[in-house]
């Protein structure tokens, strides 16, 4: 089915692709009985043992979007690996086994741990690379005393 806007040319398709080519329509039910947070578990022998990262919730997104909104690039830099593994660590459960209070505390631990659970951290949660530097550059920083300006 091809829908047309008036006015607007009708794209010419590379290939001639049947309907019966395209997945079938979602249901409202069917949305929400699809477990669509997996998570994996990740050995972390430099604290002698291993944890779950999962995949965020919608809101659990928003949450972290909005958690580095406002700081400076130094500061989202500081604890952006933290950031990610407190918000996607968890048990087997799926229970979070960090708060935010937690991060600053997380930073100070072995950062060969933190990118062991951040490699899976930002691959089941969608941050590709431009989407990082999207999020490092993108909010406002404040000016720096060294701009070479006198």
């Amino acid at each position: 089915m091809t829908c047309k806007m008036e006015g607007m040319p009708t794209p010419e398709p590379e290939e001639d692709i049947s309907e019966e080519a395209y997945s079938a329509p979602l249901s409202r039910d069917m949305i929400f009985a699809t477990n669509d947070l997996p998570m994996e578990l990740v050995n972390v022998p430099e604290w002698g043992g291993h944890v779950y990262v999962r995949t965020w919730m919608g809101h659990e997104r928003d949450a972290f979007d909005i958690s580095i909104e406002g700081n400076t690039k130094e500061e989202r830099l500081h604890s952006f690996r933290a950031r990610v593994a407190v918000m996607a660590t968890c048990d087997e459960a799926g229970n979070l086994l960090f708060s935010l209070s937690d991060i600053e505390a997380l930073t100070l631990k072995s950062g060969v741990a933190l990118d062991r659970i951040f490699e899976v951290g930002k691959r089941l949660n969608g941050l590709g690379a431009d989407e990082q530097k999207e999020l490092v550059e993108n909010f406002a920083d404040t000016p720096s005393d060294d701009s070479g300006s006198n």
